[in-house]
């Protein structure tokens, strides 16, 4: 329990340190005191985040908090309902949410670990797991600064570090590592894995989500500038690849849980999250633009 309360107090510290050295005062502290009072009399943590006010909320408020959640755009996951007013983000992420519940683990009393949580729409979620700590990592400060403003209202005890995976310094202090959609945006992904596998305890989970191609064997496509339009992907794999890859890395048991295509109706353009659609990268023939397989989305848990 030692090393889990030092883990912890020493990256809380470490998060602070890093606000204060960031932008983060300049660009984003000055709007969030602006936040007008309003009392939550009821919080839904459903497909939709939902904080709904405690009596009828003067509107020069509303139109107060809009102005401030439409600043902090683009929202890519969610979607938030903050007192009527409706986030439409650019992932339903409820999706990915309900192909993961499914398979949890018991998280009663663990501490878990949301590495790359963009705004921490997987942390509310995970609120009804009841885990003894609950801490998102991402360096984003937008992301950081959208779940701000949410847990402004919502109270919520989440720890919410703007820090890069790099900077997380522990050996076996998490029982369960989430880390969706990321693996394919770094440069080395066995690095990445190899920090989850040394975070987690003896027997501890991870559950990794990643873009993959719906193809037979442990291949990975390296595409060029882009794929579907998105730069900064540096790698595609197959399930099997991302397989050996996790059994590389020193997991000991594998269980891919799921594995479908990436649809429009999980992501696409909104007046939060200004993209174009999902459909203006893929051609007649089911690929890419870029002549590239098309998106599937695959997650694993691998046991350490």
């Amino acid at each position: 329990m030692k090393g889990t309360c030092d883990f912890f107090a020493s990256h809380e510290e470490r998060a602070r340190q890093k606000e204060q050295r960031t932008g983060f005062a300049l660009k984003y502290s000055s709007l969030l005191k602006e936040l007008p009072p309003i009392v939550v009399l009821r919080k839904e943590y459903d497909r939709v985040i939902r904080l709904i006010a405690q009596e009828r909320t003067e509107p020069n408020a509303l139109e107060k908090l809009e102005q401030i959640l439409k600043s902090l755009s683009p929202w890519r996951k969610g979607p938030f309902e903050l007192f009527g007013i409706r986030i439409d983000s650019e992932w339903q992420s409820f999706y990915k949410w309900e192909r993961i519940a499914p398979f949890l683990p018991n998280l009663e009393g663990r501490l878990v670990l949301d590495i790359g949580c963009g705004n921490g729409y997987y942390l509310f979620r995970l609120l009804e797991k009841k885990p003894a700590y609950l801490i998102g990592v991402d360096p984003s400060l937008l992301y950081y600064a959208q779940f701000q403003v949410v847990n402004f209202y919502a109270k919520e005890v989440i720890s919410f570090w703007p820090l890069s995976w790099e900077e997380l310094e522990g050996l076996r202090v998490a029982d369960v590592v989430l880390c969706m959609g990321l693996l394919y945006h770094e440069e080395n992904p066995f690095a990445l894995l190899r920090k989850i596998h040394s975070l987690l305890k003896n027997k501890g989970v991870a559950i990794i989500e990643s873009l993959t191609l719906d193809i037979k064997g442990p291949f990975c496509l390296f595409p060029g500038k882009s794929y579907c339009n998105v730069g900064g992907v540096y790698h595609i794999p197959s399930p099997e690849a991302l397989y050996e890859w996790l059994k590389k890395t020193g997991f000991s048991r594998i269980e891919k849980t799921s594995h479908t295509p990436l649809t429009m109706e999980e992501q696409r353009p909104t007046i939060w999250a200004k993209a174009k659609p999902l459909s203006d990268f893929l051609v007649a023939n089911g690929q890419t633009k870029e002549g590239y397989p098309p998106p599937w989305r695959t997650v694993f848990f691998a046991y350490k």
